[in-house]
This record gives C-alpha cells, sequence and structure tokens, in this order.
C-alpha cells in the first residue's frame, strides 16, 4: 500500500529541485494499483520528464557523472513510466 502521508509530504511544492533530491523515495513510495489524484499524476510525470531531458542536456550542473548508472536518473525514469502506465489504466 502506497504511504500516501508520506508520498503527498515529499510532493507538496514539487518542483525540480526537490523532485531531484526525492526521486529515489518518490520511485519507492509509487506501487502498482495505485490510485493518485490527477494533479499529481500529471506533474509527477511532467516534472520528472523536463528534469530527466535538463539532466541529460547537461549531466554536470546536476552532479551526475555517468548517465546510465545513477540511481536518481534511474528513479525519474521509472516515475514516468509509473506515470505513463497511469494514464493508461485510468
Amino acid at each position: 500500500m502506497v504511504n500516501y502521508d508520506k508520498l503527498n509530504g515529499l510532493t507538496e511544492n514539487l518542483d525540480h529541485e526537490n523532485l531531484l533530491c526525492n526521486a529515489v523515495e518518490i520511485d519507492e513510495l509509487l506501487k502498482d494499483n495505485m490510485e493518485l489524484d490527477d494533479i499529481l499524476t500529471e506533474n509527477l510525470f511532467v516534472l520528472s520528464f523536463e528534469l530527466l531531458d535538463m539532466i541529460k542536456s547537461n549531466p554536470s550542473k546536476y552532479q551526475i557523472s555517468n548517465i546510465e548508472d545513477n540511481e536518481k536518473v534511474k528513479a525519474l525514469s521509472n516515475i514516468i513510466k509509473k506515470m505513463e502506465l497511469y494514464f493508461i489504466e485510468f
């Protein structure tokens, strides 16, 4: 079961910086068959997609040396996939 209180706390004032700092934890909190409100789902998808694009464009700005083997980058990719599935299922 998704810990909604913790997820809401991590995503309350979501921006690129907060998402990067909390990507791994947010990814771990998101489970299959979850029910999120549409606004949170859209925000997570858009911000994750934008941030991943910004990291790929300039990884050194985000202190990421290896995009292929970075847990935050993997978490962002997972969040995007989960939100895409959410849009398809619901």
